[in-house]
């Protein structure tokens, strides 16, 4: 009996071939990520070493040996170096909390999220801090980042309403309890970066939240 090795051969190729086509797109995301990270961690460094207004976009593309075209297609201005990709925090903030049990209040859901979201965003500690410094004391940055607040606490919303089992558009509770807890996780992000010495930022996002339950009473959103 003989065995036809051109067809072994061929089947080899064709599965080697087929991995590398099903590597490739895995591949395309972590050079897309080691490309974006670049990017942040160039103009991270020079918004330190210079201040923020300082620095431009020509000096950051070419400290990050990039062209302007590779810079647009990760983000869409300056200050989006500094502010994030909000769709992806919306992302991330609804898997968070999508991810917690059913029998937990909604406080504590709210803060085990938040500390996640907080831990999934901060690569880098002290880049993070930088971060919060700079929206917190660059008005233009800060105006753009109270923007962006009501589509974070808009996210909130449902979640909160279906943990109390309240219609959001007749009960008003649901609104503003969120607002009040993304108000808090910002008080506590905003403490943190500006203490010299600070503990995990996820400290002072709970002490903001514990102040925000005391607010509302012990039975508020219990499971």
């Amino acid at each position: 009996m003989t065995f036809d090795t051109s067809l072994a051969i061929g089947v080899d190729a064709s599965i080697i071939g087929g991995m590398a086509i099903m590597d490739e797109p895995g591949l395309r995301e972590r050079k897309k990520k080691h490309t974006r990270d670049e990017l942040q961690r160039v103009a991270n460094r020079l918004f330190r070493d210079r201040g923020y207004h300082d620095v431009t976009i020509d000096q950051i593309v070419a400290e990050a040996n990039v062209s302007h075209r590779t810079f647009y297609r990760y983000f869409d201005s300056k200050e989006d170096l500094v502010l994030g990709d909000v769709e992806g925090m919306l992302e991330m903030l609804t898997e968070c909390l999508e991810a917690r049990p059913d029998d937990e209040s909604v406080l504590e859901s709210i803060r085990a999220a938040t500390s996640e979201l907080s831990s999934r965003l901060a690569d880098d500690e002290e880049d993070s801090r930088l971060r919060a410094r700079l929206i917190r004391c660059t008005p233009d940055l800060h105006q753009r980042s109270i923007e962006r607040q009501p589509l974070l606490e808009a996210a909130l919303v449902p979640f909160v309403a279906r943990k109390l089992g309240l219609d959001p558009d007749e009960d008003l509770r649901p609104r503003v309890f969120a607002a009040c807890a993304m108000a808090a996780a910002g008080v506590g992000i905003e403490k943190w970066a500006a203490d010299p010495n600070p503990p995990a930022p996820t400290q002072y996002i709970d002490e903001a939240l514990e102040l925000l339950a005391a607010g509302f009473g012990p039975d508020f959103g219990a499971a």
